[in-house]
């Protein structure tokens, strides 16, 4: 799909251009941070950007945010 082919009404419509953000808190020094979802839905592990250890998702979940 080629976006130039869709108004921007239309990507909105489609969610394209738009991604949510999660809220992740770490495991072991409980650091906290937001992660977009392109991230979260690669299955990659989710290391701490401070301690390095594993990051838990949190119930928080903030709504698309505008770029």
């Amino acid at each position: 799909m080629d976006p130039e082919e869709y108004s921007p009404e239309e990507l909105a419509w489609m969610g394209i251009g738009q991604s949510r953000w999660y809220s992740y808190r770490c495991r072991v020094c409980r650091h906290e941070t937001e992660i977009e979802d392109i991230v979260v839905g690669s299955f990659a592990v989710i290391a701490c950007p401070q301690c390095g250890g594993a990051m838990q998702e949190t119930d928080d979940q903030s709504p698309p945010r505008g770029r």
